[in-house]
């Protein structure tokens, strides 16, 4: 009996977040420090009065981060397109070729799996499974047993990524078979980043049977990962069994986490009974399913959920809501979103949530009509209407004009270049604005964009926020030049953050200087036996600069999941 007590504990283990430090998911911290110790109605150290405990999460920065890897590189490509017909990541002269990248990159990548550090293992596995040369299956395979769990998850992550028959086949058994929850759970994972049909037929089975399930209270996490799965890999219909699966979760006390991954799944069918049963839901009395309705419907963009969106607005006295339905409608973006938006410009006297998804909204829209209020509010604040540099009270306004800023590099105008320069080299500027100014000008990316960020480089010196956004801009550039300064700042940035910021960003490199760059110093690195944080950071830069995937895959699963929930597998998933 005590035999099986321990073997149920282990086989239960909770799901192991990345162990490569550097994690960033935002300003996570700041909100829980805030909730924690000032609690309701209480003034904020940041600046404002909570109305409630939750409303510290009632910030665009934490839907921008939420978001960021599906807004900078797009959604899971299936199947994957980052290599050209030439055999090349691009058609720039300083693009690097596939088969260089393997010959230069594989033997490295193989070495750093039999590291004695398992944050450089798991890194290795991850950016073997990016860079999906099936001739590394076996390790990938191999690492399965590997003693670190951390390590075991990288390998599953690795097995769906590299989306072969062979590593289908290894998946589809251990999520059917495997007694180990944990390695279920992660099979599940990776059959959703596979993209495959045989894999969406082994999730679309799963579903079925759990429909017809008396309890899940035993399946939660394994459940949540699947639909999130199910979510990436749309390669079959699983509108069906969604939707008994939807019809049981009204009838129990379904975890918040598994409400969400369950709405999500549905709403990326794009079926139209699902589209419907999401905007009857719109209007649930659970804010969880209502949110998450209005979140769905926005990220999968149907037109048909317009009319539902703009009455909830019009009946909400939430702020929250009344944001989340803005930047549903700004995803959607046909007429009437358009026009809605258009006609509800909100005042000053507005909640800032409801002012920042406003701009937001616009940014994704590109609406030309709010051109100008967009740029007039990234420059003056809440004084756009003034256009008086010395009364403008914007510098304790960076989360609106931060806001503002990012929406004009949604709208993606050339000439915003100016204005964000502008704002860049203001006195006194916030270091979080800078960052997010960094963002905009990555997401311009005109030479004329990147020449701004390489020119005013030193004013994102001072903090680890702005080097952040720096870090990522420059990989949105496809210059060669910032590529050359995104290379330096992940061999050389003395912050765990920015290093981990910056080889997420090499995804928008792939040059040749920098698969130089990092082979030489990973072939260093181990040469000398160097423990340090830096070489995980150099080992996953290096799988992101030859992924084979052209969007964001693993990156994705976070994606429209609402950023508050915190159970063990989302927190886990957001970790990578």
């Amino acid at each position: 009996m005590l035999t099986f007590t321990l073997t149920t504990i282990l086989f239960m283990a909770p799901q192991e977040p990345s162990q490569v430090s550097g994690s960033y998911r935002g300003p996570v911290d700041e909100a829980q420090i805030e909730m924690l110790s000032y609690g309701s109605g209480a003034p904020s150290p940041f600046g404002r009065t909570l109305s409630t405990p939750d409303s510290a999460w009632d910030r665009w920065e934490f839907w921008y981060e939420n978001e960021r890897d599906t807004l900078v590189r797009g959604v899971a490509d299936f199947p994957a397109t980052a290599v050209n017909e030439f055999g090349a990541y691009g058609s720039s002269a300083f693009n690097v070729k596939r088969d260089e990248f393997l010959l230069k990159s594989i033997p490295l990548l193989l070495e750093a799996t039999l590291s004695d550090d398992a944050a450089v293992r798991e890194s290795a596995l991850l950016s073997l499974g990016r860079v999906a040369y099936p001739a590394t299956t076996s390790f990938i395979v191999e690492a399965l047993t590997d003693k670190d769990q951390n390590v075991r998850q990288a390998a599953y992550i690795a097995l769906g990524l590299m989306s072969t028959a062979e590593t289908s086949e290894v998946l589809m058994d251990t999520f059917n078979n495997s007694l180990d929850y944990n390695a279920k759970c992660f099979a599940a994972v990776g059959l959703g980043l596979s993209g495959r049909i045989d894999a969406g037929d082994c999730l679309n089975n799963f579903f079925e049977k759990i429909s017809k399930k008396s309890s899940w209270r035993q399946s939660n996490d394994l459940i949540v990962a699947s639909l999130l799965a199910a979510k990436i890999n749309t390669s079959v219909d699983y509108s069906e069994n969604l939707l008994a699966i939807t019809r049981t979760m009204d009838n129990r006390k379904s975890s918040d986490a598994l409400q969400v991954a369950a709405i999500n799944a549905l709403a990326a069918t794009g079926h139209l009974k699902a589209i419907e049963v999401l905007v009857k839901n719109i209007q649930s009395r659970s804010e969880v399913v209502a949110e998450a309705c209005i979140a769905a419907l926005g990220r999968f963009g149907n037109k048909v959920a317009t009319p539902g969106l703009i009455e909830m607005f019009e009946r909400s006295n939430s702020p929250r809501i009344q944001g989340m339905v803005q930047l549903a409608l700004g995803q959607i973006a046909d007429d009437k979103a358009a026009e809605f938006l258009l006609e509800n410009r909100p005042r000053v006297a507005d909640e800032l949530y409801v002012r920042t998804s406003w701009l937001i909204a616009c940014g994704i829209a590109q609406l030309p009509e709010a051109y100008i209020q967009v740029a007039d509010t990234a420059m003056f604040g809440s004084d756009f209407n003034k256009h008086d540099d010395a009364d403008a009270s914007r510098n304790n306004e960076y989360e609106l004009r931060g806001a503002a800023a990012l929406s004009l590099g949604l709208f993606a105008k050339p000439a915003a270049y100016a204005t964000l320069r502008k704002c860049l080299q203001e006195t006194n500027t916030s270091q979080e604005l800078r960052s997010y100014i960094a963002t905009a000008l990555g997401m311009i990316g005109t030479d004329k964009a990147a020449r701004v960020l390489l020119e005013n480089a030193d004013y994102f010196n001072d903090s680890v926020t702005s080097r952040r956004g720096f870090a990522t801009a420059l990989g949105m550039c496809t210059n060669e030049k910032a590529n050359a300064q995104l290379a330096k700042m992940l061999l050389h940035d003395d912050d765990a953050t920015v290093r981990w910021v910056s080889a997420h960003a090499m995804a928008g490199a792939r040059d040749q200087q920098s698969l130089e760059q990092l082979v030489s110093a990973i072939s260093e690195d181990i040469r000398q036996h160097k423990a340090s944080d830096r070489i995980a950071h150099l080992v996953l830069g290096l799988g992101y600069l030859g992924d084979s995937h052209r969007g964001a895959t693993l990156e994705s699963f976070a994606a429209n999941v609402d950023h508050r929930q915190q159970n063990e597998m989302l927190t886990c998933l957001k970790s990578y």
